[in-house]
């Protein structure tokens, strides 16, 4: 809870020196940072590590940064998250950025997972019925996931919709239950 707390507090701070019309741009870099740090591990440790010292683990985000647009405004949070020991917080916090972007866009993401590979068609006719459902434009990231036999299972914020055969075999199992 205290670390989404202050997870939040930076996000805030990020998006307050970020001009709306840029709001697309952030989001963007947003995205690849987080990419950035989730699939490498090792950086993540390097970044966490007190035998690190704290101008290497500078050197290493100024250049991770280097390309981007917003490049000055995420030195400066960078710096400020390092000057503070608060590396532990960086995913956490790009979590939340994105999160406040996406309301403030009007839109959310949705997580779907299918048993195996779908038509674009089947895709975007769920992400219509949500978009309706839910007033709110959808970003969608799909992934596979073979236990759940068929059907999808989709994920928006704190909702779980479980539309799998699996799960519905788990429903007619427990009503077979006697």
């Amino acid at each position: 809870m205290k670390t989404r707390l202050l997870a939040r507090r930076y996000a805030k701070a990020v998006i307050g020196n970020t001009k709306k019309d840029n709001y697309q741009n952030l989001l963007q870099e947003c995205k690849e940072l987080r990419y950035i740090f989730l699939s490498n591990e090792a950086l993540i440790q390097k970044l966490r590590s007190k035998f690190v010292k704290q101008r290497k683990k500078k050197e290493i985000l100024d250049l991770i940064v280097e390309q981007t647009e917003s490049g000055s405004m995420w030195n400066g949070f960078f710096s400020t998250i390092l000057q503070k020991k608060r590396e532990v917080l960086i995913v956490p916090i790009l979590d939340e950025v994105e999160q406040m972007l996406y309301n403030s866009l009007n839109t959310v993401k949705m997580r779907l997972f299918f048993a195996r590979e779908q038509k674009s068609e089947t895709v975007e006719m769920i992400k219509k019925h949500y978009e309706q459902e839910l007033g709110k434009k959808i970003i969608i990231e799909s992934s596979y996931d073979e236990s759940i036999i068929g059907g999808f299972v989709a994920i928006v914020g704190n909702t779980h919709i479980d539309g799998s055969v699996k799960h519905n075999l788990d429903i007619f199992k427990k009503s077979q239950v006697v």
